[in-house]
């Protein structure tokens, strides 16, 4: 049998550390793990998908988004919610703020 040079090889420590590791990545698995499936359809009807998946999700709950966006962007903005609010019932709320102070009220 071959003797063990003392200072050589794993230590205890490092073998406890490499389990432990180990066994939090087994148990966190299922919420990492999960395979993304793309929708079915194309281009020209994915807006009814999303919007039957968001019905889906919200239940009979109601809802209300709330969008920050930069000072002149709700022109841009408002005319796709109103549409997605008529398929849904997903109501929005609009905060605009000029640009510079976005980080701040984030």
């Amino acid at each position: 049998m071959k003797s063990v040079i003392k200072g050589k090889g794993p230590t205890r420590r490092a073998l406890l550390k490499g389990t432990a590791l180990a066994a939090g990545a087994y148990a966190l698995s299922p919420l990492f793990g999960r395979t993304a499936f793309a929708q079915s359809g194309d281009l020209v009807t994915i807006h009814e998908t999303a919007a039957a998946e968001a019905k889906k999700i919200a239940g009979d709950r109601a809802v209300t988004l709330k969008i920050m966006q930069p000072s002149g962007s709700l022109g841009n903005v408002k005319p796709v919610a109103d549409l997605f609010t008529q398929a849904t019932g997903i109501k929005f709320d609009y905060l605009e703020v000029p640009l510079g102070e976005i980080n701040q009220k984030v």
